[in-house]
């Protein structure tokens, strides 16, 4: 919190700066700005007593021990506000290529069930293949009330995301 806008944002502006500066040191992670957001806080009597800023850096990476170890430095001036860990696009593509041919596999098969059941043969007349799939990258916020004098790497840990495919169609009986 500052008593001016214009002093608070030399302030966060500054620990940006060096957030960018520590990050430039980390080739395999992707640095970006994000958004940039100053409100007032209201004293009790409904006057304007201090004022609050958030300033968000955006960092992605395939490399999570080099994104631990950042993470690690920038905490010790800024605050963690959204860590999300996803899969590459490369991992997300194959799996979901192993998926749309499992799921198109599945509709074969059951598409020859019922042609069998009814003394048929049968063709597929449309298909339509869906995948779920989104980009959310994490996001650091400035907290300079949150200082520590050591930087330890934040651990970070791979889990599983689902990956969702849905085959839809219509086949021809003959």
């Amino acid at each position: 919190m500052g008593t001016t806008p214009g002093e608070l944002s030399k302030q966060v502006n500054g620990l940006i700066a060096d957030a960018l500066k520590t990050a430039k040191a980390y080739p395999s992670i992707k640095t970006q700005n994000g958004g940039i957001n100053t409100y007032p806080i209201y004293s009790k009597g409904g006057t304007i007593e201090s004022w609050r800023m958030r300033s968000e850096l955006s960092l992605e990476s395939g490399d999570t021990a080099a994104l631990s170890e950042l993470l690690g430095k920038l905490q010790t001036s800024l605050g963690v506000s959204s860590l999300v860990l996803l899969p590459s696009p490369e991992t997300r593509k194959k799996a979901e290529d192993e998926a749309i041919l499992d799921a198109i596999t599945a509709f074969k098969a059951r598409a020859k069930v019922i042609a069998d059941a009814l003394g048929k043969t049968y063709s597929i007349k449309q298909l339509s293949v869906n995948t779920s799939g989104r980009s959310v990258q994490p996001m650091f916020r400035a907290a300079a009330n949150a200082m520590v004098s050591d930087s330890a790497p934040m651990p970070l840990e791979a889990g599983v995301s689902q990956i969702n495919v849905n085959v839809t169609g219509e086949i021809k009986l003959q």
